[in-house]
């Protein structure tokens, strides 16, 4: 029998994915027009993500501070991207961080696509949707840990095309940068 945060991790993970889907669907007022600084109050570094032009779904936070999710849309681009940081709860890399996600069962994985690899010391997770869901496209994930902390980027991108979309794919990965904020804000 799971305990309460061992049953909310599980849920979590499961429906991470299926939240993206969503909004494919869902309409915003806000949009951004630079980069986002993103953490929580509880983590000491944040991640600077170029956020131009894309709108803002969701911006959720747990009560105690200690976990964040941002959900991101570029209609233009036909993608989406999602900002995830929480305690590693034990994790010490950013390999396990990314071993841990992957072995939550998400029925939404094409388990025979599905590639880990590391580019440039992060290590990555990357996959088609799988057809019965009636969606088409590919999750590709990033990982990083800070000090306790971890922190994911997930970039959906549907009808996803090689040729077009993996310089796009590799173009916002390169561009993440994290900074130190002692203040914690």
């Amino acid at each position: 029998m799971l305990d309460g945060e061992s049953l909310m991790k599980t849920r979590t993970s499961f429906l991470f994915p299926i939240v993206l889907l969503i909004i494919a669907f869902a309409n915003s007022q806000d949009k951004t027009t630079g980069p986002l600084i993103f953490g929580t109050s509880a983590s000491t570094w944040k991640m600077e993500f170029p956020a131009r032009d894309y709108l803002i779904i969701s911006n959720d936070s747990s009560q105690d501070g200690k976990r964040r999710t941002l959900i991101l849309r570029n209609t233009e681009r036909k993608l989406s991207v999602t900002l995830k940081v929480e305690p590693a709860d034990g994790r010490k890399t950013s390999i396990e961080c990314r071993d841990f996600h992957l072995a939550q069962p998400n029925r939404l994985i094409d388990s025979q696509s599905l590639r880990v690899y590391e580019k440039e010391g992060v290590p990555f997770s990357e996959s088609k949707i799988k057809a019965v869901t009636g969606y088409s496209g590919r999750f590709v994930q990033a990982f990083y840990l800070k000090d306790g902390y971890e922190f994911s980027v997930l970039v959906y991108v549907s009808a996803f095309d090689e040729a077009n979309d993996r310089p796009v794919c590799n173009a916002i990965f390169r561009s993440i940068n994290f900074a130190y904020h002692v203040d914690k804000q």
